[in-house]
């Protein structure tokens, strides 16, 4: 943790100090700020889910992912049939997935909830966005890393029962890939032992947005370009929740122009508890993405 308040803008310095009093003009207070970005710099760049092994079966525990986005869990080479949808046979069909599996939420909170190997929490993905051959291709990577392995949403296949969406999440230092992040540490990044996700790594904070840009080009339509407040909340047994409010939309930039927003002059600022997702819906599968976002969060 950082404290970035030399660098907060007198708008929110005024936030945070309060009104000027004689006592005020002796001794300030200041609370700390952590910087946040995000930055999707191609179709394949994007994490949408992290996953890590927490079991203590002897083997090496690897997860990959199918061509069509199935996922599957393995130790020590063997599915682990701990786990698994619609059967457990360590296989998450994501390609053809049943309705208890078929958003992104859904697909976390049984990572969590159905045996005790694995933990899971969502990166940029929403928890509503469809899992339908929405996970990237991964060949079989070491999951007892302590930053855990990305799942990478796969950009260049749009799901056919709903609009596709582009996003990022803006999130400290190197959360966006590390899942150490989001247990039970939060923001100042939990030891690699630890294994319960954190109900919210948010909940003492507010951030501010200062910066969005994008540059995109879709074969479908270019629609909404927008900043999401999300709440997202972790119950005790790793089930996700979430409420999205839109804090700015506006038409995104076609094909490849690009669309660039800022905030200096008077960020956008989120309720408290609320991490900030960046997004820009099409119509069908990109080709070429770069999206990207900055800001800072204040305890």
């Amino acid at each position: 943790m950082r404290n970035l308040f030399k660098f907060v803008p007198a708008l929110v310095l005024a936030l945070l100090v309060g009104p000027a009093t004689p006592a005020a003009a002796q001794q300030v207070f200041v609370r700390s700020a952590d910087s946040i970005n995000g930055v999707g710099a191609s179709v394949t760049t994007v994490a949408c889910v992290l996953v890590k092994y927490r079991g203590t079966t002897v083997g090496k525990p690897t997860v990959e992912a199918a061509a069509g986005g199935d996922v599957t869990f393995k130790i020590a080479g063997a599915a682990d049939t701990t786990t698994g949808s619609p059967s457990l046979d360590g296989i998450f069909d994501l390609s053809t997935p049943a309705a208890a599996v078929d958003t992104v939420g859904e697909f976390v909170s049984l990572v969590n909830t159905i045996g005790s190997n694995w933990v899971a929490v969502l990166g940029s993905c929403l928890a509503s966005d469809l899992t339908d051959n929405a996970i990237l291709t991964l060949a079989a990577t070491d999951a007892a890393s302590p930053n855990g392995v990305a799942l990478i949403r796969d950009a260049t296949v749009a799901s056919a029962s709903a609009v596709f969406t582009a996003q990022i999440a803006l999130l400290p230092d190197d959360a966006a890939s590390n899942i150490r992040f989001f247990l039970s540490g939060g923001p100042t990044a939990a030891p690699s032992g630890s294994t319960k996700v954190n109900p919210n790594p948010f909940a003492n904070y507010q951030t501010y947005v200062q910066h969005i840009r994008e540059t995109i080009t879709s074969a479908g339509t270019v629609a909404q370009f927008e900043i999401l407040g999300v709440k997202r909340t972790y119950d005790s047994s790793g089930k996700v929740s979430e409420v999205v409010r839109v804090l700015f939309s506006a038409l995104g930039a076609a094909t490849t122009a690009q669309r660039v927003d800022n905030f200096h002059a008077g960020p956008i600022l989120t309720a408290p508890g609320e991490l900030v997702v960046v997004r820009q819906s099409t119509g069908t599968g990109l080709t070429v993405l770069n999206i990207a976002g900055n800001g800072y969060m204040v305890r």
